[in-house]
């Protein structure tokens, strides 16, 4: 008779296990339905964001916004991935937010070092680059003016100085 019970106690516990599984099952599969309905009504968005080059920050963040719930689907990170990549270049920093963003929530690898430092020297290196081509441009720029100065001062003859 013990025997009896437990078995009917792990049936019963089987059977509710059971329909547990079944409902989360439900769940999965229609957040999957969801997720899909996204991705198929952001794909436009986002390519023509970037077919028209557009640097509308408040709509691009807007879309990232979104695209962020789905991008632990495949399809999803494509479009994420390739609309951050479109962002690096009008706001790189605000770009690798996102990329970090889209870490904490969906990425499952703890020891991946966080994209920020790794942007940061890049940005760094980008701009250092940019400061160095334009402090030689404006040492350039001096030197021609110092070069029409002295042209200048040649051409006209000093106080006090006999030509």
């Amino acid at each position: 008779m013990i025997g009896h019970k437990k078995s009917k106690t792990k049936t019963s516990a089987d059977s509710e296990y059971g329909r547990m599984f079944e409902s989360v099952r439900g769940l999965a599969e229609s957040l999957r339905d969801i997720q899909e309905l996204g991705i198929s009504q952001y794909t436009p968005v986002v390519e023509q964001i970037i077919a028209t080059r557009s640097r509308d920050v408040r709509h691009i963040e807007h879309t990232l916004d979104y695209l962020l719930d789905f991008a632990c689907h495949p399809q999803g990170l494509i479009l994420f991935k390739s609309l951050c990549r479109h962002y690096y270049a009008i706001d790189p920093s605000a770009a690798v937010e996102y990329v970090n963003a889209y870490r904490e929530m969906w990425d499952t690898d703890p020891d991946k070092e966080p994209v920020v430092r790794k942007s940061r020297n890049t940005v760094t290196a980008v701009v250092g680059k940019q400061i160095h081509r334009k402090k030689e441009a404006t040492i350039r720029n001096i030197r021609t003016v110092q070069k029409n100065e002295v042209c200048a001062i040649k051409q006209f003859p000093q106080k006090g100085r006999q030509p």
